[in-house]
């Protein structure tokens, strides 16, 4: 909230990194959780880094959908 409005991409990546600390503390209650939740927490955390690293991050994640509720 204390962002200012012209700095929009900051209060996004704020958002992003704190659905990781909130993924990383709600699946350490669980001994097995859906890869999709899992894909989703990576995809997050992998568009936190393209923002530091820019063009020297490229990233193809290949997924079945089939697969997605298969808890691990």
């Amino acid at each position: 909230a204390t962002v200012k409005p012209e700095q929009e991409l900051t209060r996004e990546l704020i958002a992003k990194l704190a659905d990781t600390f909130r993924y990383a503390l709600r699946s350490t209650k669980e001994d097995l959780v859906p890869l999709s939740d899992e894909l989703e927490f990576i995809e997050t955390y992998l568009a936190l880094e393209k923002e530091r690293f820019t063009h020297r991050l490229e990233v193809e994640i290949i997924v079945e959908e089939t697969i997605a509720d298969i808890l691990i």
